[in-house]
């Protein structure tokens, strides 16, 4: 694929995939249990995602998420099932908006992108235009997130 027609999902975790509330409690079991094993609520709105980006072959996702600094790339990218294909690597370590502006200066040919988050602190004030700001208790489960990336998907 060339590389000016990919697009970027950066995603986020807790309060995107699953509840924020359960997040840290969802970091401690994975890390104790086999992957995969992730108990609790823990990417219970994951699925969504696949869904929406059927027939987008030219969206890959980088991960943002606090999770990279407990486990590693290949681990993060087990956790992706379906999205493994997709799963582009994660961003440097550090704070999330300036990561992500460093992954995409490293990649400059990148189309377009997005960053599905649920925390506006995070990116400033105001904060990007690319920015998804999700609800941390209903994440992608919200049909305003979904609707969100649907317009995203669909103006590509």
């Amino acid at each position: 694929m060339d590389d000016q027609s990919m697009r970027i999902i950066f995603l986020d975790f807790g309060g995107v995939t699953h509840p924020n509330a359960t997040d840290n409690e969802a970091r401690a079991v994975h890390r104790g249990s086999a992957l995969g094993k992730v108990q609790l609520d823990a990417f219970c709105w994951f699925d969504i995602l696949p869904g929406l980006l059927a027939g987008h072959d030219d969206v890959f996702v980088v991960v943002h998420s606090n999770w990279r600094f407990s486990h590693t790339p290949e681990e993060i990218g087990d956790l992706l099932g379906n999205l493994g294909k997709r799963y582009l690597g994660c961003t440097p370590k550090g704070e999330r908006y300036a990561c992500i502006q460093a992954w995409l200066a490293r990649n400059p040919t990148v189309a377009d992108y997005i960053i599905l988050d649920d925390s506006p602190v995070a990116f400033g004030d105001p904060p990007p235009p690319e920015l998804v700001l999700c609800d941390p208790r209903t994440g992608l489960s919200e049909p305003r997130v979904q609707q969100q990336i649907k317009d995203w998907l669909a103006a590509g």
